[in-house]
């Protein structure tokens, strides 16, 4: 995957949120330039501002890197905790799962409950 595929979701997020480079660059303490240039893939995304992003948007990092299309990451454990409480009966089992597969399933309810609101 190239710079530019993984940095593109800067823009949209800035689009979303109603704001210029200038305003995002202030936000994060760059300049109107340097977020321009992040946002083409001309220049690398540094990790404390690529946590800056992820923070002010309230997006994952992987979701501003492009690596995923989902905005939020999964506390896995937390989710699986409140889960079996709320659904002891129905998932108990849920323990035998690998952790590819708690993830899978979690991420599964979290839409279905995203597509019921």
């Amino acid at each position: 995957m190239d710079n530019k595929d993984k940095t593109n979701n800067i823009k949209i997020l800035r689009d979303e949120y109603g704001i210029t480079q200038k305003n995002l660059g202030e936000v994060v303490g760059m300049s109107q330039q340097a977020i321009g240039k992040m946002e083409t893939g001309k220049r690398r995304i540094p990790d404390d501002i690529l946590r800056k992003l992820s923070d002010y948007f309230h997006v994952s990092t992987d979701f501003i890197l492009n690596r995923t299309t989902s905005r939020t990451t999964i506390d896995v454990n937390n989710e699986i905790k409140k889960l079996i409480y709320e659904n002891y009966s129905t998932l108990s089992e849920m323990q035998n799962f690998t952790l590819d597969e708690q993830r899978f399933i979690i991420q599964m309810i979290v839409n279905l409950k995203k597509l019921r609101k």
